[in-house]
């Protein structure tokens, strides 16, 4: 099965991966996008766990400080 996300939470999770792709950072994804990769099960979610360094962290919440937290993306 393949994912089905609402338009905003998909734009917000790609935001993430490019910030993180451009700045040339390493990082995981894990959690159900993890899970559906490896074996194709989908289980729905409501975020995206990532995993990467300090410096990482600090360069991805630029772009998502502009994404208020009371936006449905944050549910």
């Amino acid at each position: 099965m393949q994912p089905q996300l609402d338009a905003r939470p998909r734009e917000l999770f790609q935001l993430a991966l490019v910030t993180l792709r451009e700045a040339n950072l390493p990082f995981v994804v894990a959690g159900a996008f993890a899970l559906n990769y490896h074996t194709g099960v989908w289980r729905d979610t409501k975020d995206l766990d990532l995993f990467c360094e300090t410096r990482g962290m600090r360069i991805l919440l630029r772009p998502m400080q502009r994404t208020p937290a009371t936006s449905p993306a944050w549910w």
